[in-house]
């Protein structure tokens, strides 16, 4: 008996695999054969050109890169706490963006048609995001799929 570590490690047109597996041997081969063709072109071309762009990027940027491991250690807190620091003018801008939509439903015979569109052209873009989400979420458009129920 041939063991599976054997026959994974010899070669696929060595291998006289019983029956129906020795009719994929081909198979393999010609995947092997692909497999190696696209590591030469990745190896060959796709690293050197990525490896070109990434350091020009990295040296037309070398301004922004903290070479002192202390500073770089409080990277993260300091993005962290920054972010959390915007929050409350981040909030004054959603007080007024709000008081405006609330004035402008107040007087809502002074919309003109290109507002009243834009609004409705808005609320059927906020629908249709939940509905896809939903369907997304569900995975199916027409039913929830619950398993064990079928």
């Amino acid at each position: 008996h041939t063991t599976l570590p054997t026959l994974l490690n010899a070669p696929a047109h060595v291998c006289a695999l019983p029956g129906k597996m020795n009719r994929i041997a081909p198979y393999i081969t010609k995947a092997q054969s692909m497999a190696k063709l696209a590591s030469e072109k990745i190896n060959g071309e796709a690293i050197p050109l990525i490896s070109k762009h990434y350091s020009a990027m990295v040296a037309q940027n070398q301004q922004y890169v903290v070479k002192d491991p202390a500073a770089a250690s409080v990277l993260h807190k300091q993005l962290f706490f920054t972010t959390m620091d915007s929050i409350p003018k981040r909030l004054q801008g959603v007080k007024a963006e709000s008081q405006t939509w609330k004035q402008s439903l107040e007087n809502w015979q002074e919309l003109t048609v290109k507002d009243t569109l834009t609004g409705a052209w808005f609320a059927a873009e906020v629908y249709l995001f939940f509905v896809v989400g939903e369907a997304i979420g569900r995975g199916s458009i027409v039913d929830y799929q619950v398993p064990g129920m079928l």
